[in-house]
């Protein structure tokens, strides 16, 4: 309460108690560290007092920093996983289960291997180079992301009521060789 003050001051705004107490609520899951950074952010750089979604992004919780934190450490997870688990077979296939432990890898969320999947599959996060790097990280965080929306999607029904075909065999009239 006191850094909301302070920073109320700070911007010439005045502030009531039933506004001080509605800031102080929503700021009461940041850690203090997190919040005396933003505070000091803003009174340093914004123009205006600001609204407590501001102030939670200046403190790091807001929900794309949060989306992105997921996103990164999922591919630390990957990196690490495709490192350790994921090699080739004399064909070229790619993937954990030609791996030095085909049985006994640990198995990645569904999420990650979707990624995986709609983005390359094995092979371009195994024989990625330095070059590759920035273009391939950039394609699976935007998948990884795009993820729940693909998810939440039903399949029409047109789709789903694919017709059936049956072939139906006539007797062939076979000529048989004369004696």
């Amino acid at each position: 309460m006191e850094q909301i003050t302070v920073l109320a001051e700070a911007f010439g705004e005045a502030l009531t108690p039933e506004r001080l107490r509605v800031y102080a609520h929503d700021f009461g899951d940041l850690d203090l560290e997190s919040l005396r950074l933003a505070f000091t952010c803003a009174r340093r750089e914004l123009k205006f007092f600001p609204k407590i979604a501001e102030i939670r992004k200046l403190a790091g919780a807001g929900r794309e920093q949060a989306q992105d934190a997921e996103a990164r450490k999922a591919w630390d997870i990957l990196a690490s996983f495709v490192r350790k688990y994921v090699s080739n077979d004399v064909h070229g296939n790619y993937g954990p289960e030609h791996g030095w432990y085909p049985k006994s890898h640990p198995k990645l969320s569904d999420r990650i291997l979707a990624t995986v999947r709609r983005t390359g599959g094995w092979k371009l996060y195994a024989c990625m180079t330095d070059g590759d790097f920035p273009f391939v990280q950039k394609r699976f965080f935007e998948d990884y992301e795009a993820w729940i929306a693909v998810e939440s999607i039903e399949v029409p029904k047109q789709i789903q009521d694919m017709p059936r075909f049956q072939l139906v065999a006539k007797p062939m009239n076979v000529l048989e060789p004369k004696k």
